[in-house]
Formats: structure tokens, C-alpha cells, sequence
């Protein structure tokens, strides 16, 4: 599988940044938390990577956190795949977990797919979904 970084100058950042955009639709200010991701991206405080083969093509926002990966935004297809490469990568890069919020619910079931998630912290939004964070061990 290929991981490619993709910086605001790349060809195709437009169409991962507004590919991303679904990654934040179900919490209480998507347009906020979107825009702030795209401040971040621009800044070069966050990693913008596309994932392709093995039936994934995904865009991924991340920013190393301590000893953790902290997935900002996941959108694509292919995610078992594209995410357990991710996950054998970040362990390459002597990181110890991989953590994330999600408001969805079938994000939540999916992300146990991978191994022991623990949820560090849960979060009823004005929009009545509700937030969880995750920490999967790599």
C-alpha cells in the first residue's frame, strides 16, 4: 500500500480537502472544526496523507501527539485496509497508540475492528449525537 503525503501545493489537495469535509458531519460545528482542520493543514501543524491500494483510497488527516497518532479525519473507501496499514506504520514510528473522536455510529463499531479500543471520553453534543474518543494500543 502507498502512503503519499499530500502538501497544500500537491495537485490534488482541493480534492482531499473537500473530501474530508464528510469526516466532520455529524458534530455540533462541522464547518468550525473543518475550517480549523484546513487552518492546521496550511499552517503544517497537521499531516495530510493519501492512501491507495489493497482496495483503499483514503484521505487522512493526522498530527503525532506525545506517544500517540491522532487521527484528525479519515474519508475514502477501503478503510479496513487503508486503517491497519496505518496502524503498522505508526508502530513503525515507535508511536504507542492511535487515538480519535467519532460521532458516528457505525465508525465506532467499524474502529473495533481493528483490536481493544478504549474509550477515553464521551461527550453528548447540542445535536444530540453522541462523541466518543478512542484509543487503540499499536
Amino acid at each position: 500500500m502507498q502512503f503519499l503525503v499530500i502538501s497544500p501545493q500537491h495537485p490534488d489537495y482541493a480534492h482531499h480537502i473537500q473530501r474530508l469535509a464528510a469526516a466532520f458531519s455529524a458534530i455540533d460545528t462541522p464547518k468550525d472544526d473543518y475550517q480549523d482542520m484546513c487552518r492546521q493543514l496550511s499552517a503544517g501543524t497537521l499531516s495530510l496523507y493519501h492512501a491507495t491500494g489493497d482496495g483503499a483510497d483514503l484521505s487522512i488527516v493526522g498530527e503525532i501527539d506525545g506517544h500517540s497518532y491522532y487521527v484528525w479525519a479519515i474519508a475514502g473507501k477501503g478503510f479496513r485496509p487503508g486503517v491497519a496499514e496505518l496502524l503498522k506504520r505508526i508502530k513503525l514510528a515507535g508511536l504507542k497508540s492511535i487515538t480519535y473522536a467519532t460521532a458516528k455510529t457505525g465508525m465506532r463499531r467499524l474502529s473495533r475492528f481493528f483490536g481493544e479500543v478504549r474509550e477515553t471520553q464521551n461527550e453528548w453534543q447540542e445535536n444530540g449525537r453522541l462523541c466518543t474518543w478512542h484509543e487503540l494500543e499499536v
